[in-house]
């Protein structure tokens, strides 16, 4: 009868163990699918949060700067760097300027550019493709601006803002170097010193008067007007 009770006892003391290893399991269950769950939502917002950041970015980045795809992409990618983004997140924000016109930005950003007078055609090409706009939106922004700028009167007005930058001293030389840094063909930087935009007999006046100054011989002073 004793062995019987004790029998009872065991049973029903394994019974309680099991019982509360199986609440305590339950528990520990609800414990991990509430942090789970907690992760995944908190992992959720800084997916969102960041592709946000990402396109807010790459948005300000096109509307500043005349950035071009390309540029978008570069910048973005170190910004991916620096705040730990992963590489879908650049992806994703790309994919949202899909609608982007491209070539109409180089327009814009080649009109931008162009409002400065002593730039030439080939420097401003050169200046669209530093912003990494494609060849074919690089050709396509200056064939529109066709008609709109005319290169030959802005070889003269660059010549002649250089020469009133330097109080009408300018020689003919330091007027062709200027010109030909500035990217204008030869027969802009032809016409335009052969223009009046400078008086050339005040400028070589004035150039040896100051030369004069110094102890140079007839050869220095030709030398210093050449």
């Amino acid at each position: 009868m004793k062995q019987k009770s004790r029998k009872d006892r065991q049973s029903g003391s394994a019974q309680l163990t099991a019982r509360r290893l199986f609440e305590g399991g339950l528990v520990l269950l609800t414990v991990l699918g509430i942090v789970i769950g907690g992760n995944a939502i908190r992992e959720h917002r800084r997916v969102v949060g960041a592709r946000e950041q990402a396109v807010a970015a790459a948005t300000d980045l096109i509307a500043t700067t005349y950035v071009s795809r390309a540029g978008v992409e570069d910048t973005l990618a170190e910004q991916a760097l620096a705040l730990e983004w992963p590489e879908d997140t650049v992806d994703w924000a790309m994919e949202q300027l899909a609608e982007t016109d491209w070539t109409a930005e180089a327009l814009e950003a080649a009109l931008a550019q162009g409002t400065e007078e002593d730039i030439s055609e080939k420097a401003l090409e050169n200046r669209l493709m530093q912003l990494q706009f494609t060849t074919a939106e690089t050709e396509a922004a200056l064939s529109g601006l066709s008609g709109r700028f005319d290169y030959d009167a802005r070889a003269v007005s660059s010549l002649k803002h250089c020469a009133e930058d330097l109080d009408g001293s300018l020689s003919r030389r330091d007027g062709r170097s200027h010109l030909e840094h500035a990217l204008f063909t030869e027969s802009q930087v032809q016409m335009a010193l052969d223009s009046d935009a400078v008086n050339w007999q005040t400028a070589a006046e004035k150039r040896a008067g100051e030369l004069l100054q110094d102890p140079l011989s007839r050869k220095g002073l030709e030398a210093g007007l050449s």
